[in-house]
């Protein structure tokens, strides 16, 4: 007989619980491992239970549950980004609710086989998508429980669908580039054992108040404008730092906690990009110890030392005191005579001519979509956007189809990065027009 799966195991112990019924709870429980069901017993122990019920909201949809993975929630939870995980699920939970108009009986009804034909489909955006999604649809392969009429209405409204369907499945592909990112930014705070991401923010946040009736937008790297209105700057600030880290996470590797071994070769961290995100932090109104300490690092010295340690091996060279300061300086008067290359905000282009497959869709970005997000502004015009109307229009932008095969077909780059950087952009649009009304 099969193992039941995570998903099947989680569902009916969320159910006995419901019950009461205690014994069946344990048996279903003694079918996990060690370790699986001390993940469970964090989840259920989680500060206030709002991620618990985040997944237990999902309950209703028994589709969902095949994505399920117990070993990876203390991944979840050693994140320290409840609110942005909150978000996803809840995302998630909308999404199928809206498609079949909250009727819980139809909810019911989704199946494992309809969820896995769904997942990472755009056939709003992808023809071939639609194709694929219409056929399976129409023979009754998916949603196989409801009738024809009610597959034409769902085909309806599956083709108004904005980005990237989500599933579970989705969500823990994608929890690894939320891991990268998040560690970018808990270099800037100091995390009590209380403390999420957000929260440390929060708490380092120096203009709680409008002030001034003004807020300051990033419009391009290291380029700022200020803006009037009534907004909540502290919304806007934390989003331009998950933005940023979005573009630089490579560059800015988590720091290692212990003591590795010789044959790990650990990457250092950028210490531009360091001092960039430490001055970006700071201009948006966050303050703390460990972002004064990374803005008064220069990073230009940094660079020059390690250049010329890099170069004659400390072990086997040496320079005199006087002698490496003052090289250090000549190096970085060469810096001092580059000029910056002037901005112009240009809209997003297509990363490459190949169509990307559904599994390629979530988690890390591409080579080429991680280039094309640090140089081509993107994430600054979609600010600009939300500001003037919202950020419906992001993705009504790219609605653009053309014929496919080639460049022809329309790539889902954009449409892959936009949902997975909604998740922490839309408040903005919220907060935005809420209080510029």
């Amino acid at each position: 007989m099969e193992k039941p799966s995570d998903g099947e195991i989680y569902c009916k112990i969320r159910q006995y619980e419901r019950l009461g019924n205690l014994l069946l709870v344990e048996q279903w429980k003694a079918l996990l491992s060690d370790h699986r069901r001390k993940c469970l017993r964090l989840l259920s122990g989680r500060r206030d239970g709002k991620l618990a019920v985040a997944f237990d909201d999902l309950l209703d949809i028994p589709g969902l549950w095949e994505g399920m993975r117990i070993s990876t929630l203390h991944t979840v939870m050693a994140l320290n980004c409840d609110e942005e995980v909150i978000h996803y699920l809840k995302h998630i939970k909308e999404f199928w609710h809206r498609l079949l108009h909250g009727d819980n009986n139809a909810l019911r009804k989704v199946d494992q086989a309809t969820v896995k034909a769904l997942e990472l489909k755009s056939p709003r955006y992808s023809r071939r998508d639609a194709r694929v999604i219409q056929g399976l649809l129409m023979s009754g392969q998916i949603f196989a429980e409801f009738s024809r009429s009610e597959r034409e209405v769902i085909w309806g409204d599956l083709r108004s669908v904005d980005g990237l369907i989500p599933s579970l499945f989705t969500f823990f592909e994608d929890l690894r580039y939320l891991t990268a990112c998040a560690g970018c930014l808990k270099r800037l705070v100091n995390l009590s054992r209380q403390d999420t991401v957000y929260t440390a923010f929060q708490r380092s946040f120096t203009y709680p108040n409008p002030v001034d009736n003004q807020y300051t937008l990033e419009v391009a790297e290291s380029t700022f404008v200020v803006k009037p209105g009534l907004v909540d700057r502290l919304n806007i600030g934390y989003r331009h730092m998950w933005l940023y880290a979005m573009r630089h996470y490579r560059e800015i590797p988590t720091e290692a906690k212990k003591k590795l071994l010789a044959k790990v070769v650990v990457e250092r961290a950028d210490e531009n990009i360091l001092s960039a995100l430490a001055f970006l932090a700071n201009k948006v109104g966050f303050e703390s110890a460990e972002i004064y300490d990374l803005k008064q690092r220069s990073s230009d010295n940094d660079i020059a030392r390690n250049a010329l340690l890099k170069a004659r091996r400390p072990d086997q060279y040496q320079y005199s005191n006087s002698t490496l300061e003052a090289s250090v300086a000549q190096i970085v008067s060469l810096f001092d005579t580059a000029v910056p290359v002037p901005c112009v905000l240009s809209s997003p282009s297509l990363a490459s001519d190949s169509l990307k497959t559904p599994e390629n869709r979530c988690g890390f970005p591409d080579e080429d979509s991680y280039e094309q997000d640090q140089t081509n502004g993107r994430d600054q015009e979609v600010l600009a956007l939300v500001e003037e109307e919202g950020f419906a229009v992001v993705e009504q932008e790219m609605n653009s189809l053309v014929e496919e095969g080639g460049p022809a077909e329309m790539e889902l780059e954009m449409v892959e990065r936009v949902q997975q950087e909604r998740f922490v952009q839309e408040w903005i649009e919220q907060e935005v027009l809420k209080q510029e009304a």
